[in-house]
């Protein structure tokens, strides 16, 4: 049986695509006032990740299966509408 590998998306818009935020950002991110949440490795890597789709940069949510992840992203068009 194979481990059940959970979906990460943005937090802000629910995209998929994700990349690792580059530490320079997380500095801006400080610089400007804005709370960053990320974690850093015992190598100061960051595992915070930056949103090709909205550009957020932070920690990721993770769903157990894409249909959670449409219903998420379906409920951010819904609050982004009104």
């Amino acid at each position: 049986m194979t481990a059940k590998k959970d979906i990460r998306a943005c937090i802000r818009c629910g995209s998929k695509d994700l990349k690792w935020a580059p530490k320079s950002e997380e500095g801006l991110l400080a610089k400007e006032g804005m709370r960053f949440t990320g974690v850093e490795l015992d190598d100061g890597a960051s595992i915070a990740n930056k949103c090709e789709n909205c550009g957020y940069v932070g920690i990721p949510i993770l769903f157990d299966s894409e249909k959670d992840r449409l219903k998420f992203v379906e409920l951010k068009k819904k609050e982004k509408a009104k």
